[in-house]
């Protein structure tokens, strides 16, 4: 019988975790992809959306705040603008 150890060790390298790590990340992708599809502008909602999406996945909070930020700034790059508040990159 494996100690506890043995069987950390053995989830950690064998493919369950890589498989199971793959199947977040589809999700993660096929959620923020379903909220950005099509997009020209981007409201408060859709950005609440993203932000729930990244915590519920378990991106962290500094991490999300980042990642929004840049969002923003690509769509004020791209032209694009928020729904409310002019510019993405904006804020009031």
């Amino acid at each position: 019988m494996k100690g506890f150890l043995g069987k950390l060790k053995s989830t950690l390298s064998g493919a369950r975790l890589g498989e199971g790590l793959a199947r977040t990340r589809e999700k993660l992708a096929e959620n923020v992809r379903r909220v950005l599809s099509g997009r020209t502008k981007l409201d408060d909602h859709d950005r609440e959306e993203l932000e729930e999406t990244l915590l519920a996945a378990d991106v962290g909070l500094p991490a999300t705040e980042r990642l929004l930020d840049r969002l923003d700034q690509c769509f004020f790059a791209e032209g694009f603008q928020k729904e409310r508040g002019g510019p993405a990159g904006h804020r009031s």
